[in-house]
């Protein structure tokens, strides 16, 4: 009886510990989405408001402005903690309104990725992104849009063309 027990508790202890793992690289790379006019990973879709992030997230987000014209990726910026990942973003102004420009999202500590299998399963998955032609960066587009994902060694990046140029 007390064996059973006990090996119910390491059964348990177990499902906790497996439970607070971070997501692997790939299976954050499976919450990206495409359709005709935006990308988005997860809840993060690239043109969307702060206040309809602010819904989402249930939460208010404090916009840090960035430098002007020296990191793009950082005006009117925050890092969001979610799903166990940290989620950088960039609004093009801090207005309620302002559309969400730029994303990151962060690959665990330690994470071992490779970016070339992991744009190609990006590319299966997703069918509606393409490598561009003449292209110098690992970035896909979106067909029709100015927006842009890449997988780095480091996380994902989804924003505008001029964020990649």
């Amino acid at each position: 009886m007390k064996r059973s027990a006990a090996f119910a508790l390491f059964l348990l202890a177990g499902v906790a510990v497996a439970a607070d793992a971070p997501p692997s690289p790939k299976d954050l790379v499976s919450r990206v989405a495409a359709d005709d006019k935006s990308i988005s990973w997860d809840a993060f879709r690239l043109g969307m408001s702060v206040e309809d992030l602010q819904t989402v997230l249930e939460k208010p987000l404090t916009l840090t402005p960035g430098s002007e014209g020296v990191a793009t990726t950082d005006r009117y910026a925050a890092n969001v903690p979610y799903r166990g990942v940290n989620v950088h973003v960039s609004f093009e102004s801090d207005d309620p309104a302002a559309a969400l420009v730029f994303v990151r999202v962060d690959f665990p500590k330690g994470a071992a990725a490779d970016p070339a299998a992991l744009t190609d399963a990006l590319k299966t998955r997703v069918p509606a992104l393409e490598k561009p032609d003449g292209a110098t960066s690992d970035a896909l587009i979106l067909p029709g849009t100015d927006y842009h994902v890449a997988v780095k060694s480091d996380g994902i990046y989804l924003g505008a063309v001029w964020l990649f140029e």
